[in-house]
């Protein structure tokens, strides 16, 4: 689960980490999808916005030895959503507030 102190500012750029998330290895979920609806959830709850910067593929879930390749097909269902985009030189943002 993300605390609100998992959203960062670094030189006011808004930036998630993710590098603490672990999946629920017991759960039927595939990890991809765990790692999309935590992702989804904190867009809805607001902890997440329009700019805010996700944690490089290869670093999330690091401490758990989360594979990067999960992250990488998270995030393309977000992108193929419309809900984060990728920008060189800076990575995956954002797209849109999901809440209200």
């Amino acid at each position: 689960m993300l605390a609100d102190d998992n959203v960062l500012s670094i030189n006011n750029i808004k930036t998630m980490s993710l590098q603490n998330w672990s999946p629920n290895y017991l759960s039927s979920i595939p990890y991809h999808l765990q790692l999309k609806e935590v992702i989804e959830k904190a867009m809805n709850e607001g902890r997440l916005s329009d700019g805010t910067v996700l944690l490089q593929p290869q670093l999330v879930g690091v401490k758990s030895l989360f594979q990067k390749n999960y992250a990488v097909k998270a995030y393309n269902l977000l992108v193929t959503e419309g809900k984060i985009f990728y920008q060189k030189g800076t990575g995956y943002l954002c797209a849109i507030k999901l809440g209200n």
